[in-house]
């Protein structure tokens, strides 16, 4: 009798685990790419700052933010080298990661973000593949998030022939722009 509850319990986890699982996941057929936060007061004036010391890699992360400028969504940018919301910087690391973005939290909102690229596997790619990776990093800057199942600027794992390809905003990451802006 026992057994028979146990087996019930991790049937009954199984399956909660399922379903949260399919109900959280952002598939193809949705219009807008997902997001994880926003900025308190928009995206209409960010105050940014880089220091790169490599310059492939701040090609890549102003061509990228050009990109998205460029977009039809409320995204605006100010250089400011002393008070800034958003810096990028280079990094060499092992970590298995081209890229990644740190935002900080401030009463439940981005206040601040980090973007970084990473040389150590950015080195060998073409200027479109770290436009993407840097593109991809401007996304969850704006509070967008990981997004499988298309062949999108944010989904983490395009295959290096489209990071080729795909280095530009597309509809879905407007989209989500405007959706929470």
């Amino acid at each position: 009798m026992q057994y028979l509850r146990k087996s019930a319990l991790i049937i009954v986890v199984l399956l909660l685990v399922f379903v949260f699982a399919s109900t959280s996941q952002v598939s193809a057929d949705d219009d807008v790419a997902p997001s994880y936060g926003t900025w308190q007061y928009g995206v209409s004036y960010l105050l940014w700052y880089c220091d790169f010391d490599v310059p492939a890699l701040e090609q890549a992360f102003l061509t990228a933010q050009s990109d998205w400028d460029s977009t039809s969504t409320p995204i605006g940018f100010e250089y400011e080298s002393i008070y800034h919301q958003v810096v990028g910087w280079d990094y060499m690391s092992s970590d298995g990661f081209n890229g990644y973005t740190y935002p900080s939290w401030s009463g439940g909102y981005i206040s601040h973000a980090y973007l970084w690229l990473n040389w150590t596997y950015l080195q060998n790619d073409s200027s479109n593949q770290r436009r993407n990776t840097a593109g991809h990093e401007w996304g969850h800057v704006f509070g967008l998030a990981e997004w499988y199942g298309v062949v999108d600027l944010m989904n983490p794992e395009l295959a290096d022939g489209d990071r080729e390809n795909y280095y530009v905003p597309s509809q879905y990451d407007i989209a989500g722009i405007n959706a929470i802006y």
